[in-house]
């Protein structure tokens, strides 16, 4: 048959997949042609990446409008950043956090950043104009291929989500669906795929290792995957099937908590700091505070084993000390409840003869220092069980050995 009469091969395929995080949001193509049956209609493939830019939109209190501002461009004139860190959390029912989150003071940040100014958006609308935003980008890198006139292109949108709202029987994903309709991704796209962050995880991961995975793994090995996001942490302890190259699902897990668990209790240590010297709360501002959140966030990715020094910080005319003790007690509050996960996940397999394998990616863990707590933490609870562990981004995952 000549390649040129099937229809397919005039097709090319562009998948779009969005993760719409909490406190960053990302958006990577992949290009491949729709034809599967002639060898010459391979064209090319490709995959790309946006560099993950912040979860904000811009807000108009006057006009009560939102503009969402692509990376890199200027604000409009009179609007006021709004972070939306937490508008995962917009779209959950009131005190539906309050039972998944046994953090109290990151559940009184959610509760806090999710106190949008009155206006006259619904959650599922704040969340579309994000996504459209979003979605633009998306279309704009589509666009940069230069693909011809004459190109078919057949859109796929893969979006993201928490596999905690698949039990929410409060119509979470639902108004997360709406969203996606608000956006305008649906009536775009040829086809619109709503995938759990920890299968989108495992997704990539395999990509990551192509050939190698067989390698890495062996026939009925228990593969634990964990998407390490800003407040959530999605997690997936599957069964890999050599012979048919798929891993079997067998039990999600999710959980509230991330680096912001440890923003905040940096936030609430130099707080009481700054009170405990007098100073009135109410009459200091972030831009007095901004040295010390300048630390910490330039140092709490990249903090390594044994380097945790202390700090001090000059504000409101106070010289504001941190002893090391304190920056390990923070990273903790991360550490502990992902490492408690890998504990819980790893007892769903203990009668298979494998030891699991663990595969991370996302922000939560960049840190050395981190990384070095929860596997110090999972030898301590498991000892001769104690899984591989292998964290990364995607495409640089790596192997980390137990400390000895």
């Amino acid at each position: 048959m000549n390649p040129s009469s099937c229809g397919e091969c005039e097709i090319q395929v562009v998948a779009f997949g969005l993760d719409f995080g909490d406190t960053h949001s990302g958006v990577a193509m992949e290009t491949k042609p729709a034809c599967k049956r002639h060898v010459t209609a391979a064209g090319y493939q490709s995959v790309t990446h946006v560099p993950k830019f912040r979860t904000v939109l811009h807000f108009d209190a006057e006009e009560d409008k939102l503009t969402f501002v692509p990376p890199g461009k200027s604000p409009p004139a009179n609007t006021k950043e709004l972070s939306l860190q937490c508008l995962k959390h917009h779209l959950m029912c009131s005190g539906r956090a309050g039972t998944l989150l046994d953090d109290p003071d990151l559940l009184k940040h959610v509760e806090r950043a999710s106190n949008f100014p009155r206006s006259r958006f619904t959650s599922s609308e704040k969340v579309g104009i994000f996504l459209r935003g979003m979605w633009e980008i998306a279309l704009q890198q589509q666009a940069s291929l230069g693909l011809s006139a004459n190109t078919k292109v057949r859109r796929l949108a893969i979006i993201t989500y928490p596999a905690l709202w698949d039990n929410d029987e409060t119509g979470t994903l639902q108004r997360f669906e709406d969203a996606v309709e608000y956006a305008g991704i649906f009536k775009d796209a040829y086809d619109v795929v709503f995938c759990s962050e920890h299968q989108a995880a495992s997704n990539s991961i395999a990509r990551d290792y192509g050939q190698l995975w067989p390698r890495m793994v062996e026939d009925g090995q228990p593969v634990i995957m964990v998407d390490c996001g800003g407040i959530t942490i999605d997690a997936g302890v599957y069964i890999y099937q050599r012979d048919s190259r798929n891993i079997s699902l067998l039990k999600a897990y999710s959980v509230l908590t991330g680096p912001k668990a440890a923003d905040v209790a940096f936030g609430i240590r130099l707080d009481a700091k700054l009170k405990k010297k007098g100073v009135d709360l109410n009459d200091i501002s972030q831009r007095e505070k901004a040295p010390a959140l300048r630390f910490w966030d330039s140092k709490k990715e990249v903090f390594g084993i044994g380097e945790i020094e202390g700090a001090c910080f000059n504000i409101a005319e106070h010289t504001i000390h941190f002893h090391s003790d304190e920056f390990i007690l923070i990273f903790r509050s991360a550490s502990n409840r992902v490492s408690e996960m890998i504990v819980e996940l790893c007892k769903e397999v203990e009668a298979v003869d494998h030891k699991p394998i663990v595969f991370f990616t996302g922000g939560t863990l960049c840190g050395t220092y981190v990384q070095w707590m929860v596997e110090l933490d999972i030898n301590q609870k498991l000892g001769d069980r104690r899984p591989k562990l292998v964290f990364g981004e995607a495409g640089q995952m790596r192997e980390k050995p137990f400390p000895s």
